[in-house]
């Protein structure tokens, strides 16, 4: 097996995950990945084709030079291996040209994929038969004991797409199950995915195969089966007979059967109705199935946890927007009603100098705008769904001049420095920083906008006074002191929201030398 050498050819960066796997089977060297056109570089050297380069040879030699650095001689290649082609635009036969050449002696194999994008010329010469030549690249299937590693090399590639491609956990076990037989030669063959909460290894997954040799398996509870070993150790474990494994489970007949960890998630049992030798290669091939598993079922996993989040985070801002809405409804109705009889009264009423209905209709207009203002607080508190890469310092200088800010003065970091945010909220959170600096450090503060020190997040600082007396956790609290530059007392509490809708924390202090400073924690910096 050390020897053996693959030459994979692929344009997608997605296939570089399975070198890595194959990696494992094979010797750390055993796996060159290149693309179609490095092939035509190696091999295809024309005579005519001598533009002088500028180290004084020709670029093609030099191209040739490049490349043989990369390409293993045709002698030491056991199998190409021809996958997802997707943007490849070049000449189909002089393809199969290259392959022969790189190929030598060794297997051709080409994925559907690769079929697809050369068309009926190149699945010919997958068969040696696009010239009428003899049969060199024989692929013709063959049971798995039989077939040699390069060509299960090739179809284990293909199921691992297959793998890649479930969206949840039994589908990835279903997939796994079926290349265990139809690749691998294994027709028993059997998942259980680790449950947590009844601490139990659950079949999610049998092959057809193992229901009618062995029947139905109940979930194993922590010790009860060899299972559980092989889950806690990590360490796959192989039975030539199955009546010499280790634990208390009843087993009729005979058989082989490998036990395989599926990482944190589980096990995977594959195996033979005949018991007898269990090979090095089976059991490397079985572990590189169940190491492609482990990657697929990592996967799945992700995907569910960010579709939940996603339905939380929708959850929650439908909630936050019902109550909103509610609110508002609830608080404009009676005051609509005040200010028709306030409207009414004052139109039958003599006007004298204090009129107390002109007082009560300012007062019902500010109680309508306070309304509003929750409402905008509230949903600022919604989660933010879609970022984009904004420059902090073009938000800011946005921001800066929807502010009276009289001779205040804005300093700003450089354009590159950026960050993923929405870009009109991040905008009201600087008017309403910008506002506070003005009102409570004076017409003339100086305000800097800056990245953090430790590059983690950015800083609004100014050359006020400071927060003095004031405790700065108070400040994010609707009403609280020092939250009042909007005239109602809610325009840190809005800071604050919309941090917290980014997934940002921000804290107030006083500066070393002097003034306020703002600290947003965002994780999001990219530039």
């Amino acid at each position: 097996m050390s020897d053996t050498r693959v030459v994979h050819v692929t344009t997608s960066d997605e296939s570089a995950p399975l070198d890595d796997l194959w990696a494992r089977l094979l010797d750390p060297d055993g796996v060159t990945r290149v693309g179609p056109a490095s092939l035509a570089t190696r091999w295809n050297v024309g005579d005519e084709d001598t533009t002088p380069a500028s180290d004084g040879g020709s670029a093609t030699e030099r191209d040739v030079a490049e490349s043989a650095t990369d390409l293993p001689a045709p002698e030491a290649v056991d199998c190409v291996i021809v996958d997802d082609l997707g943007g490849w635009d070049g000449d189909a036969t002089v393809l199969v040209d290259d392959l022969d050449a790189l190929a030598g002696s060794g297997r051709v194999l080409l994925t559907a994929a690769a079929r697809d994008a050369t068309s009926e010329r190149v699945e010919a010469a997958d068969t040696g038969a696009a010239d009428g030549t003899d049969d060199t690249h024989d692929t013709t299937t063959t049971s798995a004991r039989e077939t040699d590693t390069a060509t299960l090399l090739g179809r284990l590639h293909e199921a691992t797409r297959t793998l890649m491609r479930a969206d949840d956990p039994p589908a990835v076990a279903r997939a796994a199950t079926a290349a265990a037989d139809d690749v691998l030669g294994f027709p028993i063959s059997g998942v259980r995915l680790y449950d947590p909460d009844a601490e139990v290894l659950r079949p999610v997954e049998m092959s057809p195969e193992t229901d009618d040799h062995v029947g139905r398996r109940p979930a194993y509870s922590r010790g009860e089966a060899i299972h559980w070993r092989v889950f806690d150790e990590g360490e796959s474990r192989a039975f030539a007979d199955v009546s010499e494994i280790p634990d208390d489970v009843e087993r009729s007949g005979s058989g082989s059967v490998i036990y395989l960890p599926l990482g944190t998630y589980g096990v995977f049992s594959v195996g033979r109705e005949t018991g007898g030798e269990i090979t090095d290669r089976d059991r490397r091939l079985a572990e590189l199935l169940a190491a492609n598993t482990t990657v697929a079922l990592d996967r799945a996993d992700r995907e569910r946890r960010l579709r939940e989040r996603e339905g939380e985070l929708t959850e929650k801002n439908d909630r936050l927007e019902r109550f909103a809405d509610a609110a508002a409804h609830d608080l404009r109705n009676p005051l609509n009603v005040v200010a028709a009889n306030v409207d009414i009264a004052r139109e039958s009423a003599d006007v004298v100098d204090h009129d107390p209905l002109a007082a009560a209709a300012d007062a019902t207009d500010r109680m309508a705008e306070v309304v509003d203002r929750y409402l905008t607080l509230a949903r600022h508190g919604r989660v933010v769904e879609e970022l984009e890469t904004v420059s902090l310092a073009r938000v800011a200088e946005t921001a800066w001049a929807t502010v009276a800010t009289d001779a205040a003065t804005l300093r700003v970091p450089p354009e590159d420095y950026s960050l993923e945010a929405d870009p009109e909220r991040l905008r009201t959170l600087f008017e309403n920083l910008f506002r506070n600096a003005v009102e409570h450090a004076g017409p003339d503060v100086r305000v800097t906008v800056a990245g953090t020190p430790d590059a983690t997040g950015f800083l609004v600082r100014d050359d006020g006074p400071g927060f003095g007396d004031t405790d700065p956790t108070d400040l994010f609290e609707p009403g609280g002191t020092g939250s009042d530059s909007d005239g109602f007392g809610i325009g840190l509490a809005s800071v604050e929201r919309i941090a917290e809708a980014h997934g940002w924390t921000v804290t107030a202090a006083d500066a070393a030398d002097g003034g306020a400073v703002f600290r947003f924690e965002t994780d999001h910096r990219s530039g």
